[in-house]
């Protein structure tokens, strides 16, 4: 899950790694995550912020569910104004 746990589950993954002689950089780090655009797109900005913070601790995939589908207005403002700004993460 994307919370204030992922560091260090991160960590232990690392660990576990460590000891077992696995490459860490060889998995795939991968969180869920609830897209939750807002009525009016107004939480764009902590999206965009949540995902490069992810992305800053090494998070490479992020699967997840997108609040409110069925108005599909919140997939347009994901695909128009979040996917830009998180490509280049």
């Amino acid at each position: 899950f994307a919370d204030e746990g992922v560091p260090h589950r991160l960590e232990v993954l690392r660990e576990h790694c460590s000891r077992e002689g696995r490459d860490y950089e060889s998995i795939e780090k991968t969180v869920l995550y609830s897209f939750d655009v807002g009525e009016h797109g107004e939480r764009v900005g902590r999206i965009v912020d949540d995902l490069g913070r992810l992305a800053e601790l090494g998070v490479q995939v992020v699967h997840g569910s997108v609040e409110q589908i069925w108005l599909v207005r919140p997939l347009e403002v994901l695909a128009s104004e979040v996917l830009p700004q998180v490509a280049a993460l």
